[in-house]
């Protein structure tokens, strides 16, 4: 389902390297963010679809202005789960077997929610691992070392568990 050209919410989606609780740099010296890894299996069409689309309009939108016309070297967030890299191995783990997978990330903490659309306060409800519908906006970005098109995460409402992606993780340490 999509509410602008840009934004979409996802079908239920795996959740990696999920950190939605407490911003965190992704290396020494940058601003700390939330993120999550959305892996979107290759059977939901329509998510697919709607994020490809999600993607060209923020590229398209943006081509003339940020990037000077040119689509060359520019970075793209969706990425195919089972690319194989020069040796013929997975470049990704098993998990991202039969997905298509991006990265989001936002400065501001986002909504997180339950199935029933309330909010999750117990931490240990939403881990790497879980299924849940996100809401994304795709937009462009020109910073020093690349440019291309990234997403914004928004929200997340977690549908169903899984096994955890993460590792064992105790009550008291996620509640911290």
């Amino acid at each position: 389902m999509s509410t602008s050209k840009t934004q979409v919410v996802t079908g239920a989606a795996r959740l990696g390297y999920v950190n939605v609780w407490e911003a965190k740099a992704a290396a020494e010296g940058e601003n700390p963010k939330y993120s999550v890894c959305v892996m979107i299996p290759k059977t939901d069409k329509q998510s697919v679809e709607s994020v490809k689309a999600a993607i060209a309009a923020a590229l398209e939108s943006s081509l003339q202005t940020k990037f000077g016309g040119k689509k060359a070297g520019l970075k793209m967030p969706l990425r195919d789960g089972d690319e194989l890299d020069d040796d013929g191995e997975r470049v990704k783990g098993a998990e991202f077997e039969g997905m298509w997978y991006f990265n989001a990330s936002s400065k501001n903490q986002p909504i997180v929610l339950n199935v029933n659309r309330e909010p999750v306060i117990d931490k240990i409800e939403v881990y790497s691992g879980v299924w849940a519908n996100v809401a994304v906006n795709f937009y462009p970005f020109d910073a020093a070392k690349s440019k291309g098109i990234a997403a914004g995460l928004n929200a997340v409402r977690k549908l169903k568990d899984d096994e955890n992606l993460g590792g064992a993780i105790s009550t008291e340490t996620a509640r911290n």
